[in-house]
């Protein structure tokens, strides 16, 4: 029996994204340089909805899903990297310690049987603030 593919949806909050205390590296004397702290470490929480129907509108079972892979990369439409989130319950993910740059994210649902969505809105993030 086929069973539509499944849609998607992805919204991304940037945090942490600066990891410095804000501190100058002379602490404020005279005859030093005041170079700001270099940024560490910047945190991305990724969220999403989890669909309710299918690609033929139809109303969708919370027990189809098996989970849901994220894509990402540097490139509009060419993502080099994916997590897979195993638990269809999760609707977020934090993505931790990712380099400075601008980013583009996508993700798929996928269904029991093995079937994945077509690729979500993608979104667009710099972290270099």
């Amino acid at each position: 029996m086929y069973k539509p593919l499944l849609m998607a949806t992805i919204g991304i909050l940037l945090t942490g994204c600066d990891g410095s205390s804000g501190d100058s590296a002379n602490n404020g004397s005279t005859g030093g340089t005041n170079e700001p702290t270099p940024r560490q470490e910047t945190s991305l929480i990724i969220s999403w909805m989890a669909p309710e129907q299918d690609i033929e509108n139809n109303d969708l079972d919370a027990s189809e899903i098996e989970g849901f892979s994220i894509h990402y990369g540097s490139e509009s439409g060419k993502y080099t990297s994916s997590i897979y989130v195993s638990s269809p319950e999760d609707t977020s993910y934090i993505l931790s310690k990712l380099p400075e740059g601008e980013y583009y994210f996508a993700m798929k649902a996928v269904s029991k049987i093995g079937g994945e969505s077509d690729f979500s809105d993608e979104y667009y993030i710099n972290t270099e603030l």
